[in-house]
């Protein structure tokens, strides 16, 4: 092939087979059996320049020729395609990609295959007899490796090589020596046995994984790339890419060693506890689902990777039931379409029926099991599976922090919080900076400003991205008006806030004082449109006690409705209102504190009309909230009741 090769032009490729599988350049799909998939351009033209080799090394500055029109590219983009190619040749059986060290990538179609092209010149025969050949090498490899495996153990050891810095550049010497630090701190906080640079040589040849990386510039991006291979074999079974602005470059080594150690540790500590070794290919599987589950990437790589999982180990419970949990979370974003997110909700208990069935001790099936409930009813059986998966595994961190959400939702504000405080204190990189997002808003729900906006101080260290967000949260909901306005126009529109929202907010905080004071009604003109849940609060808020409780009925006349804002600080008028103990009886709620005994924080507060548990006595069990049983229409001016 001439390095001079024009780049691959995927809609002029003709149509081939890979031993059972056919490929379409052209429309970028590829189908076995009953099965299809579109691959991204750059992994079929890679599949295309491979397959057009016969068999032929292909170098790496040749893929780059071909694939990116020369451009120059790091080595974690190849490698991240040549990973996917690896995934697919293993989920396929249709052909495996030999690594020539220094050299390059060559493709290898699985016995029985069809003969392709010799692009080498080199006769059909012999091409097949060496196929066959390194066919039984590989065999051979894999055996002694399963061998190994089944007498020695996986011993889950790592060993962190030197981050490599790609520029002469001072400051990226100090990231590269920060970031291998913070790799090597977080996993051995979790409990991973590490192997620093610097171990003893004894202790490098026992390791089972490697974790080597590196750090660039690319104009005003900080760029960390790390890998974890599989010392044995040198596939590498995850790549993965942090990058922050150069000029918040603070805290990003710290983030791309959690992030790192988040998908390790989960798929270390799930491999441990189903009791069986799993080969670098499903551990590779394995590691990117708990990545794309740990740090909740978007929910079609989540729910893609558990589902090659499974596929590749359908006998793995675990697997199972990180498919469920998977499920489960795409669901609960996917409010704009209810059918596909039941659906998704159906297949979770699916999959975590089926992790029980393989092993009745596995803690995610029970998250599974709970996630798998929409928000905002069901509590009961929801916290019933959070306190199986716990007593199965009190360490498991990622379950508790869905059910310090669940605890949000009912009211049970501080065990919340004092659930949270354990979380972090655990240092667990699963769930670190997931549970500090629930420690600010928790700390500002009991009205500790000055605690929320210190850990909101530490997250804007840790993930400057999220923090704009919480920090929009945090400002809009419960700061008063003048620090509020102050941090919002510092953050302007962000993220899920759009224009519209913040022109509401930002006319609502200004004019808020003179409507408090002359009992207005309804709301500003600018906040037509805007969120029902934030026009519950923002009447509430301002007094409008029949006009939060009109608003209400459209809140949560669906399933939709977050019923943790009904124990905001702000809503205190709104719950001290008659009509509060009627609205809590056709959401669930009161069935819900009866039947479990706990009972929400807010029933301890002063001056209240009613008592929260005379008023649970008799509560019936919940139904489904509508519009037509909320039955929360305005009963007159009961502002003077509410105070």
């Amino acid at each position: 092939m001439a390095r001079d090769d024009p780049p691959i032009r995927l809609a002029d490729e003709a149509a081939f087979r890979l031993e059972r599988l056919t490929v379409t350049p052209s429309t970028r799909q590829v189908a076995w059996a009953d099965e299809r998939r579109t691959l991204e351009p750059r992994v079929m033209q890679v599949l295309v320049v491979l397959w057009r080799a016969g068999g032929a090394v292909v170098s790496r500055d040749e893929l780059i020729q071909r694939c990116w029109g020369g451009r120059v590219v790091g080595d974690n983009a190849i490698n991240r395609i040549i990973f996917m190619l690896r995934q697919l040749g293993a989920e396929t059986g249709a052909f495996s990609l030999v690594t020539v060290t220094k050299v390059g990538y060559r493709l290898v179609e699985s016995a029985g295959a069809e003969a392709a092209p010799d692009m080498a010149g080199r006769p059909a025969g012999r091409r097949r007899f060496f196929v066959a050949g390194v066919l039984a090498l590989i065999a051979i490899g894999l055996l002694a490796w399963w061998w190994v495996g089944r007498s020695a153990g996986q011993n889950g050891r790592v060993e962190v090589a030197p981050i490599e810095a790609r520029q002469s550049d001072p400051e990226l010497q100090r990231l590269s020596a920060a970031v291998g630090d913070s790799i090597v701190q977080v996993l051995t906080r979790s409990g991973v046995d590490t192997v620093p640079e610097g171990g003893g040589q004894a202790a490098r040849g026992a390791a089972e994984l490697r974790v080597t990386g590196s750090v660039d510039r690319q104009g005003q991006q900080l760029v960390v790339n790390t890998q974890v291979l599989d010392r044995k074999s040198g596939l590498v079974l995850a790549s993965l890419q942090f990058t922050r602005p150069a000029a918040s470059a603070r805290g990003l080594a710290d983030q791309a060693g959690l992030g790192l150690a988040a998908g390790l540790t989960c798929a270390l500590s799930d491999r441990k506890q189903s009791r069986r070794p799993l080969n670098p290919s499903v551990f590779s599987l394995y590691l990117n689902t708990c990545d794309a589950v740990a740090r909740e990437g978007n929910p079609q790589r989540m729910l893609e990777s558990a589902r090659r999982l499974v596929a590749a180990a359908p006998d793995l419970a675990a697997g199972h039931a990180l498919y469920g949990i998977a499920q489960g979370n795409a669901a609960s974003v996917m409010s704009h379409a209810p059918t596909d997110a039941e659906a998704l909700r159906r297949g979770a208990r699916q999959s975590a029926a089926r992790a029980l069935e393989l092993d009745p001790r596995t803690p995610k099936a029970y998250v599974a099991l709970a996630n798998s409930y929409a928000a905002g009813g069901d509590w009961i059986e929801r916290e019933r599976n959070y306190l199986k998966a716990r007593e199965i595994d009190p360490d498991l961190n990622p379950g508790r922090v869905s059910h310090i959400f669940l605890l949000r939702e009912v009211g049970r504000l501080r065990e919340a919080l004092e659930m949270t405080e354990q979380v972090m204190a655990s240092g667990d990189p699963r769930t670190l900076s997931n549970a500090l997002t629930p420690a600010i808003f928790i700390n500002a729900e009991l009205g500790d400003l000055g605690r929320a906006r210190k850990l909101l101080a530490e997250l804007e260290q840790a993930d400057p991205e999220r923090a704009g967000g919480v920090g929009w949260m945090l400002a809009s909901n419960w700061e008063e008006p003048d620090a509020a306005l102050a941090r919002l126009r510092a953050l302007g529109p962000h993220g899920d806030y759009s224009p519209r929202t913040f022109a509401c907010v930002e006319t609502f905080l200004r004019e808020l004082p003179r409507r408090q004071a002359s009992h207005a009604r309804g709301l500003p003109a600018a906040c037509d449109g805007v969120s029902g849940e934030r026009r519950l609060q923002m009447l509430a808020r301002e007094g409008d006690l029949d006009g939060a409780y009109a608003e209400a009925a459209n809140v949560f006349g669906s399933s939709s409705g977050y019923a943790g804002l009904l124990f905001f600080p702000t809503m205190k008028a709104f719950r001290a209102d008659p009509r509060f103990i009627p609205l809590t009886r056709r959401l669930g709620l009161l069935d819900y504190w009866s039947r479990s005994g706990k009972w929400p924080d807010f029933c301890a507060e002063p001056d209240l009309p009613y008592n929260c548990r005379r008023a649970g006595v008799g509560a019936s069990v919940s139904v489904a909230p509508t519009v037509h049983n909320l039955g929360l229409a305005p009963a007159g001016d009961s502002r003077a009741g509410g105070r």
